[in-house]
C-alpha cells in the first residue's frame, strides 16, 4: 500500500514540528544556563522532557508505518540542519560564503 501525498505531507510537517520543539527547547535551555542556580538539573530536566515528547511524537506520527517514521525523521533532520546553520557564529557564516 503506497502512501498518499497528504500522509507524506503530514508526516513531514510532524517531523518539522518535532524538530522545532526539540531544538528550540535546546536553544532556550542553553541560553538560560548562565542565570541558572542549578544548571545541571535544568539541562537534565530539559533533555528528558524533550526526549519524551520526541519519542511520543514520532510514535504518534508513525502510526505503525515505518515509511511515515522515515519521512518524519527527514523533517526532523531538516530542522536540525537549519538550526545548526543558524546557530553558527557570524564569522563562520561569512567565511563559508
Amino acid at each position: 500500500m503506497a502512501l498518499e501525498w497528504d500522509v507524506i505531507a503530514l508526516s513531514l510537517i510532524g517531523g518539522i514540528c518535532l524538530g522545532a520543539f526539540y531544538f528550540g527547547g535546546l536553544w532556550l535551555t542553553v541560553s538560560r544556563l548562565i542565570a541558572s542556580k542549578q544548571p545541571v538539573l535544568k539541562v537534565l530536566l530539559s533533555f528528558y522532557v524533550r526526549l519524551v515528547v520526541l519519542i511520543a511524537g514520532f510514535y504518534l506520527v508513525m502510526d505503525d508505518r515505518w515509511e511515515r517514521f522515515l519521512i518524519a525523521m527527514a523533517g526532523f533532520l531538516m530542522v536540525r540542519i537549519a538550526a545548526f546553520r543558524l546557530a553558527r557564529p557570524n564569522q563562520t557564516r561569512v567565511r563559508a560564503m
